[in-house]
């Protein structure tokens, strides 16, 4: 009887003491731990992990986004063609003498794009101003000074037109460059067949030791 008596006795203190320290402790809510942090929002590194490449900005440009979304294999090529062209372009550009960076950039709204920039800039240094003339639609006013042509190769270079012993270089800065060059034998022998397209024309001109010696329309 005494030891049942005991036993009750005993488990009314530990009844009384879960249910007066449950009254004492914080009903811990989701609200009310949000409602205490001090700074107000969760601190990156601390409360949360941070994903490498996050810069932590709540909004994002296009380009940006577009540099986080992986790519297809063909935009993936696109891409990479774009950054070597931006990288072929800056290479060239720092190169250009004082006097051809001056002239580069005053005709800069010519160029399409990097492509033809880069184009421009592989063009022997007397061969630019004709392209740019020819872009402007001003090609008579061409000036020639320096330029090493003979008299029959400026009047020909200003009526577009070719002859028999004209130079690869005339050539060029009459009818700009060719779209294709196809070599007979040793290269360093300059005999070749440059081929133009004009619509739906095909025009192939032949030089020997870099001498014009004919041409089929």
């Amino acid at each position: 009887m005494l030891l049942s008596l005991r036993s009750n006795f005993i488990i009314c203190i530990i009844v009384f003491i879960s249910t007066s320290c449950s009254s004492w402790l914080h009903q811990r809510t989701f609200l009310k731990e949000m409602d205490e942090v001090k700074e107000g929002f969760f601190v990156p590194r601390k409360d949360f992990e941070v994903v490498p490449g996050d810069s932590g900005k709540q909004f994002r440009s296009r380009r940006e986004i577009g540099r986080r979304t992986p790519l297809t294999h063909k935009k993936r090529q696109k891409r990479e063609l774009n950054d070597y062209l931006s990288k072929e372009l800056d290479y060239k550009e720092r190169r250009l003498s004082k006097k051809e960076s001056r002239r580069y950039r005053n005709n800069g709204e010519l160029f399409d794009s990097d492509s033809e920039r880069i184009y421009y800039l592989n063009l022997p240094i007397e061969d630019r101003l004709g392209y740019l003339s020819r872009k402007r639609g001003d090609l008579r006013r061409l000036d020639f000074k320096d330029t090493g042509y003979s008299s029959l190769e400026r009047r020909a270079i200003k009526k577009r037109q070719l002859f028999v012993g004209m130079t690869k270089g005339a050539v060029r800065r009459s009818w700009g460059s060719p779209e294709r060059v196809e070599y007979a034998g040793n290269p360093q022998m300059q005999n070749e067949k440059w081929t133009f397209y004009h619509g739906r024309s095909r025009k192939n001109v032949f030089f020997e030791s870099g001498i014009v010696q004919g041409w089929d329309f």
